[in-house]
């Protein structure tokens, strides 16, 4: 069996979805297209001299140990070197100073080895970073050097740490936004490389609680619902782009109104709007009622994660009587007609929630 190896702290976002930049979506293949890695050259290259402190010579040395690593299917597979890696860095950092300065020498370890040709030691590296990434000293200078290099990255699994390590550091902050998205751009009309697509957008989502995202991270996110790619990130971002509430809230009901694939996803997008939905919600009983009436099938019914997604939007008592009295006429025969003890069970509370 397959061992993904992810650092001992949690990646942030999706980082241990498979990731690739190439055009087939493989990843023995090339970078991505020329088109995206030009679009980010420049800045990044005046960023790459930015000056980095050295890493601790024992740290680095640790590191380069993980090259004796088996990959397979571009991923670093779990060693000896790796459990080794993992003991030395918990214990390194265990008995930090209020300044961090050991977690600041580890970061300083990790940054040197992305510059390794090893895969496995690059993939270490970035995985760092994605764990520790406040003990960066020059967040900014690494972003722009990062996105530069993931354009051509041929490695699946650095490309996962990579984009961890991007998402960490924050680039709505750190103001790189627009290399992000020019890096996107290519991949929206493309057949392969979607999930190297989602990583990228998701990297656009800010950190920060009550913080809108860039202009054009929410101009990119409404593309993508238009043309159906990485619906979740781009909902995500959108959920969070209030000054836009009324675009928003008609893209979700958009969604909502295909019908298909992830739409209730949209339901549950609307919960997060504080309110700004309301006046699509006609719209989405419509929706429901429909859904409710169809038999079992691929992407047809009302069940499982659409009914938890929809039930959301309830909770927030955004509904009315009228509409409320409508839902529950088209889920009281689901109630009646379940045939497995959990889906009866989330009718049942979502009826609860109806009342």
């Amino acid at each position: 069996m397959k061992h993904r190896v992810c650092p001992g702290r949690a990646l942030v976002g999706v980082a241990c979805l498979t990731l690739s930049l190439v055009a087939c979506g493989d990843s023995k293949g090339g970078g991505a297209t020329s088109a995206a890695a030009s679009g980010v050259a420049a800045s990044g290259s005046a960023a790459a001299k930015t000056e980095t402190p050295k890493g601790d010579p024992a740290v680095v040395a640790e590191l380069k140990k993980l090259s004796s690593c088996k990959r397979e299917d571009g991923y670093r597979q779990e060693c000896e070197a790796t459990t080794a890696w993992e003991s030395f860095r918990d214990k390194f950092v265990e008995e930090d100073d209020v300044q961090q300065t050991k977690m600041k020498k580890l970061v300083s370890a990790c940054v040197e080895v992305t510059a390794e040709k090893d895969d496995s030691v690059r993939e270490a590296g970035y995985e760092c970073i994605s764990s520790y990434g406040d003990g960066v000293a020059d967040p900014k200078g690494l972003l722009a050097t990062t996105i530069e290099k993931a354009g051509t990255e041929t490695s699946a699994g650095v490309r996962v740490a990579m984009f961890s390590a991007i998402e960490q550091l924050d680039p709505t902050k750190q103001g790189m936004t627009a290399k992000l998205v020019a890096l996107a751009k290519p991949l929206i009309d493309k057949d392969s490389g979607q999930n190297n697509l989602g990583q990228i957008v998701s990297t656009l989502v800010p950190r920060a609680a009550n913080t809108e995202p860039a202009a054009d991270a929410v101009a990119l996110a409404f593309e993508l619902l238009q043309k159906g790619k990485a619906h979740d990130p781009a909902l995500r971002i959108l959920e969070r782009a209030k000054s836009k509430s009324a675009e928003a809230c008609e893209a979700f009901a958009k969604l909502v109104e295909t019908k298909k694939g992830p739409w209730a996803r949209g339901t549950d997008s609307m919960s997060r709007m504080d309110g700004y939905c309301k006046d699509k919600l006609d719209r989405i009983v419509e929706v429901v009622v429909a859904r409710a009436g169809e038999p079992e099938g691929y992407d047809k019914g009302f069940i499982g994660a659409d009914v938890v997604y929809f039930q959301r939007l309830v909770e927030t008592g955004a509904f009315n009587d009228a509409q409320k009295t409508k839902l529950r006429g088209a889920v009281e025969p689901l109630v009646k007609s379940a045939t497995k003890d959990h889906q009866k069970e989330s009718y049942e509370k979502l009826l609860a929630k109806l009342k």
